[in-house]
């Protein structure tokens, strides 16, 4: 039996920053809305979470890209939902999401020791403006790859050849961590190794396995 072949060595590991190097809660910012909409419909936090986030995400979806300014997006947040707010006290009712997750964390300077760290996130101009403010680690990272930036999401191929181009190695000596499934197919298909992040505990072993930690 011919033996398995050995992934490439890592040059850059890519780590998805929602979910995997911080928690954040959709459902704080509808609560924090609701309570400033004037039409009954939107008084529901429920209501705001499924119309701006799961049913009909394309207002969000375009300032992350990058086709909203945040002024641009804040009024039209408000017009649609009836919000009797000002934007400065919008902005911490967008932007006060975030914990974040030590048990990953804590793990960057020693990868930092191995390989080049960048981080990949779907986010917009004032979610990764509070990050920056509030989470010291991410001035860890040699490279920031951010969907605002970059005019696509991922899994579009875009965001990904956006890191390909930063790192200047081949597509298959970068490894993406990110806890969606379909991110981790879309950078597979452009040739990027790929892992999806379940636990701490899991992604330590895995990157243990690969000679990181």
């Amino acid at each position: 039996m011919a033996a398995a072949l050995m992934p490439s060595p890592l040059s850059v590991l890519l780590l998805d920053l929602g979910k995997v190097l911080v928690d954040y809660s959709h459902r704080r910012i509808a609560e924090g809305l609701a309570r400033h909409a004037r039409a009954e419909a939107y008084r529901d936090p429920d209501a705001i979470l499924r119309e701006f986030f799961l049913q009909d995400p394309s207002l969000v979806t375009r300032f992350d890209e990058g086709r909203l300014s945040a002024g641009e997006f804040f009024r039209q947040a408000a017009e649609h939902l009836g919000l009797d707010v000002g934007y400065e006290e919008f902005l911490p009712l967008w932007n006060d999401i975030f914990r974040e997750i030590p048990e990953v964390t804590r793990l960057l300077p020693e990868l930092r020791r191995r390989c080049r760290l960048f981080l990949i996130s779907n986010t917009n101009v004032l979610h990764f403006h509070f990050i920056r403010e509030h989470f010291p680690f991410v001035h860890e990272m040699d490279a920031w790859i951010l969907s605002y930036e970059t005019g696509a999401r991922k899994p579009h191929p875009r965001i990904y050849l956006r890191a390909v181009e930063r790192a200047r190695v081949p597509p298959e000596r970068m490894l993406l961590v990110d806890d969606r499934m379909e991110n981790v197919e879309g950078a597979r298909r452009v040739g990027l190794q790929a892992v999806r992040f379940t636990t701490p505990q899991a992604l330590r072993e895995e990157l243990a396995r690969r000679g990181l930690l």
